[in-house]
């Protein structure tokens, strides 16, 4: 995986990740315009197999901990010692799993339209997925596409709120 990332702001402020939601999801500018003109030093990076990184839309070696990696890699990379999150949806999840693994690394989190993964979390999101779908997407899904929300219902079942995260030592 090739996981793009990009920076603005303030060069000197206190940097801030931005973490986009979905899964499937992206870095959208107007997220990146809620911090103009604050003394941030805002990045954002979309997450394997989203927005611009590579190869897209692939799932392969993507998981929780896999994304996790990731933004330690960025923070690492970028000499920073310390940063805050700023999770939406999808990003929450990322974000609070970030911080349980490296709390000395995070100097605040902003989350917003909290999305942690429970079970009926992810049964109200596939419940409509029909009428999100509607023929024409099912057609272009193909034969598949009715296999899809248990693809994804299981693929997120270890983000189950009963199963829970651990923070690393």
């Amino acid at each position: 995986h090739l996981v793009w990332w990009t920076e603005g702001g303030d060069p000197q402020g206190l940097p801030v990740l931005m973490v986009h939601g979905g899964p499937g999801g992206r870095s959208r500018p107007e997220v990146l315009a809620w911090w103009r003109g604050l003394p941030v030093r805002w990045l954002a990076m979309d997450q394997r197999g989203c927005g611009q990184s590579l190869p897209e839309a692939h799932t392969d070696h993507n998981s929780l901990d896999a994304l996790v990696r990731d933004m330690e890699r960025l923070r690492i990379r970028l000499g920073l010692e310390r940063w805050a999150l700023a999770g939406g949806s999808w990003g929450t999840l990322v974000t609070l799993a970030y911080w349980l693994r490296h709390p000395s690394r995070v100097a605040g989190m902003h989350l917003r339209s909290s999305f942690l993964g429970s079970r009926a979390e992810i049964d109200r999101y596939i419940a409509p997925w029909f009428d999100w779908l509607g023929e024409p997407g099912r057609a272009a899904l193909g034969e598949d596409a009715d296999q899809l929300p248990g693809l994804f219902q299981g693929a997120t079942s270890a983000f189950d709120g009963e199963a829970g995260l651990t923070r690393s030592a």
